[in-house]
């Protein structure tokens, strides 16, 4: 309702900058046709009311721009959290099925792993919460469909760049939103990216990456094993620095995408703690690890967590 008031606010103020625009012409016509200065006066007189109606009209027409875009961007995110669990359900079943429509039984894994962004939240789980994790982990589903593959590569691309222009995800935001004739799934999964894209420039002043050099991690990375279980690390951002002594500092960063699992603050944590290990371990003959600098990113909770000072898992 606000935005709609003011939108038609709006048009009621361009029509009456019209009106003033037709009587400053018509007092300008009669002083050219008459060459009197009371015309002239008039006309000076209209002139001045434009100039001042001018910006008033252009204040307004920014605030009708910012409330049109609020608008859009909650009903996006509306549209998205209705249709999340309804796809999820639909896409991740735990019964896959098969295109003969045959049931498949999901294979049993026989060594133990885990993402390093399911630890973090297996670590701040409720018992049911684990126990699904634990599920999924051992018996991992036929067929996974990767989501925010475009918001993915254009938060990497970004962070890569020293998280400075804005220009790149505010362009991958256009895309998105010039795509059409998409299914049910990838339609959802359009609306959550640019719902990511648009968190992300909520945040970016707080990331602070200058004076660092940003490379990508590698798609094939070596995995942690920490008490048995291996983990799946891959870290998307390297950070390369130095100290105050000229040595070269290393540091890690991990981008967090999900909406239906937030992370804390304490399992931001532990994720920023198997990263300070996982760097330590491949990466400590290339400079010092710095803790402070091994950082997940969590994007729909727009929070920014480093390591904690009191969790050091021994990696084996």
């Amino acid at each position: 309702m606000s935005t709609y008031a003011k939108a038609k606010g709006l048009i009621d103020s361009y029509r009456l900058n019209n009106e003033f625009v037709h009587k400053y012409e018509q007092a300008y016509l009669l002083y050219q046709e008459t060459n009197n200065k009371v015309h002239d006066e008039q006309a000076q007189v209209r002139k001045q009311s434009l100039i001042l109606y001018s910006k008033l009209l252009k204040q307004a027409h920014m605030e009708v721009k910012i409330e049109v875009q609020i608008l859009l961007r909650s009903l996006r995110k509306t549209r998205c959290t209705n249709k999340e669990k309804y796809l999820t359900r639909l896409l991740y079943h735990e019964n896959c099925t098969n295109p003969k429509g045959s049931k498949e039984m999901p294979a049993e894994r026989n060594e133990p792993r885990i993402s390093i962004n399911k630890l973090g939240e297996y670590l701040v789980a409720t018992p049911a919460r684990r126990l699904r994790i634990i599920k999924d982990q051992k018996n991992p589903r036929n067929f996974i469909v990767t989501r925010y593959q475009e918001a993915t590569e254009a938060i990497i691309s970004f962070l890569e760049d020293g998280a400075r222009n804005d220009t790149i995800i505010e362009t991958a935001i256009d895309v998105l939103l010039q795509k059409s004739n998409l299914t049910e799934f990838q339609e959802q999964d359009r609306d959550c990216s640019i719902e990511a894209l648009e968190s992300l420039l909520d945040i970016a002043d707080e990331i602070n990456l200058d004076g660092f050099q940003c490379k990508r991690g590698e798609l094939e990375q070596p995995r942690l094993t920490i008490a048995g279980v291996s983990i799946s690390v891959r870290p998307e951002i390297i950070i390369t620095g130095t100290n105050r002594t000229g040595d070269i500092t290393i540091g890690l960063l991990k981008v967090y995408l999900a909406k239906s699992h937030p992370h804390t603050e304490q399992a931001g944590s532990y994720i920023g703690t198997v990263l300070h290990q996982f760097a330590m371990h491949y990466l400590g003959e290339k400079g010092t690890v710095n803790y402070r600098h091994c950082q997940t990113l969590d994007v729909f909770r727009k929070k920014n967590t480093h390591r904690s000072t009191l969790i050091s898992p021994t990696p084996e």
